[in-house]
């Protein structure tokens, strides 16, 4: 009879130890009609320049819900045409330089500190730990903030559109070049990693929601210049 009794005992033990781990591995799946109610949406306009951006709420954080299109000195239209900034924003670069022919600094502007005043009154760019806490709350699931055009489900009403990067070729090459439209996008943190490097957020399409990564703002090199220039989008 007791060794009955320690068998049942054993089995219990088992079962119980099972659901546990069951429970742990498998999240509950997102409500996104409850983490991002239609009824927390809307419009605001930015009394700067009088540009309307569309916002939405995501859990406890409310993002705007496109990227900003405020002028910033060396922002720039994704291939240079003012419909890509209608469509997708301006990119932002916070350092400058210019070279003369023989491949050296003839300027040299370090604008750094626009980034804490860049976004509209009352929104500030995000932090590092705002995109890690994005990612938490839609556990991963870029597809759920990826605009539909781009083929996402933008269950979030945050209509991220894949709108690419721009990147400089390097001081012995003339320009930079656009690229990954409609397939990635970057935005900016204000978070810096070092003196030379801050925080950004990349989107890929058909890929979950990565941890944030680091972009140049000044290139380590003897010869320095600009690598990387990325999106805005705002948070409150």
């Amino acid at each position: 009879m007791c060794n009955e009794l320690r068998i049942i005992f054993l089995l219990v033990c088992a079962l119980v130890l099972v659901g546990c781990g069951d429970d742990s591995s498998s999240p509950d799946p997102v409500d996104f009609a409850e983490l991002c109610p239609e009824s927390a949406r809307g419009t605001f306009v930015d009394d700067r320049d009088g540009n309307e951006y569309a916002y939405t709420t995501i859990g406890d954080q409310k993002w705007m819900a496109e990227n900003l299109k405020y002028n910033l000195k060396y922002s720039i239209c994704h291939d240079s045409l003012q419909e890509n900034c209608d469509k997708y924003g301006k990119l932002y670069v916070f350092q400058h330089m210019t070279y003369n022919l023989l491949g050296r600094v003839s300027e040299f502007d370090f604008i750094w500190d626009s980034v804490y005043t860049l976004c509209p009154k009352g929104w500030r760019v995000p932090k590092l730990n705002d995109f890690e806490h994005l990612r938490e709350q839609v556990q991963a699931d870029a597809n759920a903030l990826i605009a539909k055009e781009d083929g996402g489900s933008d269950m979030c009403g945050f209509n991220l559109k894949l709108a690419g990067e721009y990147s400089y070729r390097g001081i012995y090459e003339a320009g930079g070049y656009f690229y990954g439209k409609g397939e990635m996008t970057s935005l900016w943190s204000q978070t810096r990693r070092d003196v030379d490097m801050a925080y950004t957020q990349e989107f890929y399409k058909g890929s979950e929601m990565r941890n944030p990564y680091w972009e140049s703002i000044l290139d380590g090199s003897i010869e320095g210049r600009v690598v990387y220039m990325g999106y805005v989008r705002c948070v409150k």
